[in-house]
């Protein structure tokens, strides 16, 4: 997959990416469909500092929220990761 003139989503001519159009790059770059990306990006900056009853706004999300809420995310994957290779389960998480 040749992602080369993909992969700058961090600005463009009127300055740094956010909301709908940061969304439209990231399913650009990863080719999934729109409604996919939306949910996980919604589940992945839930996990970062939000009350679990506030939906976060995609609209006002910066390349920065979208850096830390993947942070957030990767390491809960990798926590589940090794708290499942410690139990002796090789069983894939089901996210």
């Amino acid at each position: 997959m040749d992602v080369s003139q993909k992969t700058e989503i961090a600005e463009n001519e009127s300055g740094p990416v956010h909301g709908d159009t940061l969304v439209r790059s990231i399913v650009a770059i990863t080719g999934l469909p729109d409604s996919s990306v939306r949910s996980e990006l919604v589940e992945m900056l839930s996990m970062k500092d939000q009350p679990s009853n506030v939906t976060p706004d995609l609209s006002a999300m910066s390349l920065d929220d979208l850096r830390s809420a993947m942070l957030v995310y990767l390491e809960s994957i990798n926590a589940d990761m090794m708290a499942r290779e410690s139990d002796g389960s090789d069983d894939v998480p089901n996210s």
